[in-house]
């Protein structure tokens, strides 16, 4: 437990909501131990192996992309799986030469979709998301977030994710947590199932009977 009635379990996606500043990253770097607590320990005993992909991109800012995965692979004592990587990398439409660019020439969208690739790749127990889908196209968004939910369902990966997104919150969300001044407001769980709302507008995302209680709080 990390706040009072906040639970994560294996398998499962779970996302933060709230205004801004009311504590959804701090959540993520307490989780991650970017903030130094006993809630990392707490976390790295269930969940050993963390992958987060920040609001603001943790590759090296002098490098090309090569470099930075060479050295996280380095940090983390482990091998990317490259196959893997580039097999995402194809299905995000990013281009065959994106591992020789520097950061700096990559897009919001490329970095994104690039780092999420990059997370899944270092087949990680956790998964966090920091408003890691805000710069991507709609069309690959849909490709995104169903690499996601596989990871999710395939490998029993568990995902905690911020979104302020209203569309970004209700394709991927299986648990909601809405925050407000650090404390939990109010949680659902959303009862229909993640492949169907993947590819779901927005308008039909809204209409969904079981994310009702949310709205009340937006």
């Amino acid at each position: 437990m990390l706040l009072e009635g906040f639970e994560v379990n294996k398998g499962e996606i779970i996302f933060l909501h709230g205004n801004s500043g009311c504590g959804k990253t701090t959540v993520l770097n307490l989780v991650s131990g970017v903030i130094k607590s006993e809630i990392e320990d707490q976390v790295r005993m269930r969940f050993p192996e963390i992958a987060y992909v920040m609001h603001t991109t943790t590759m090296l800012s002098w490098g090309d992309v090569e470099k930075s995965i060479a050295v996280e692979e380095k940090l983390r004592e482990k091998e990317i799986n490259r196959n893997l990587l580039k097999e995402l990398c194809g299905k995000f439409n990013l281009p065959q030469h994106v591992f020789r660019l520097k950061t700096w020439h990559l897009s919001l969208g490329m970095r994104q979709r690039l780092e999420i690739a990059k997370a899944i790749s270092f087949s990680p127990d956790i998964i966090l998301l920091d408003e890691s889908f805000s710069g991507i196209d709609r069309n690959t968004k849909v490709v995104v977030l169903e690499e996601v939910w596989n990871w999710v369902k395939y490998k029993n990966g568990t995902v905690i994710g911020t979104a302020h997104q209203i569309g970004d919150l209700l394709r991927l969300a299986q648990r909601i947590y809405w925050l407000e001044g650090g404390k939990i407001k109010t949680s659902l769980t959303i009862s229909e199932d993640v492949e169907t709302r993947i590819g779901m507008s927005t308008d039909s995302l809204l209409s969904i009977e079981s994310a009702g209680p949310i709205f009340r709080y937006d």
